[in-house]
């Protein structure tokens, strides 16, 4: 596992905490202003290979630990797909729940073949409640 230098993380407890690029968003709402933190993956973290932009830690209302991974694209889901599943193994901590996020400016079904094994290959790794959402240049979360 890939340790995560203090340069790439910033911990918040704001009520909204977003990752932005290119007009895609993703956005968590944290009503209950809970300690996150937010780590840059693409670039800092992981600077060579398939990697995915950002990773968001929180703990959801059961106090389990989620780690949330976010893909910021801009057409490829496909490859978005790929940077995800690369990225989990290589920073995912047992313990923890699985999320990921692909925010593309324009997402096509013609994916969904890739996407459904996407979701039955988390669920198989990392538990029953991982999560895959894709959703075109705006998604939103409560945590």
């Amino acid at each position: 596992m890939i340790k995560i230098p203090d340069r790439c993380k910033v911990d918040t407890e704001g009520s909204e905490v977003v990752f932005e690029e290119k007009k895609r968003k993703m956005i968590y709402h944290n009503p209950q202003n809970k300690k996150c933190r937010k780590i840059q993956i693409d670039g800092c973290v992981i600077t060579e290979g398939l990697r995915c932009d950002k990773l968001f830690l929180y703990r959801d209302n059961n106090e389990n630990s989620v780690e949330s991974y976010v893909e910021l694209k801009g057409e490829n889901v496909s490859h978005a797909i790929d940077q995800i599943l690369t990225t989990i193994p290589q920073i995912h901590k047992s313990n923890h729940k699985v999320q990921a996020f692909i925010v593309p400016t324009n997402f096509s079904p013609n994916i969904s073949g890739k996407k459904q094994k996407m979701i039955q290959e988390l669920k198989k790794k990392y538990g029953k409640d991982s999560l895959l959402m894709i959703k075109n240049k705006i998604c939103e979360c409560t945590i």
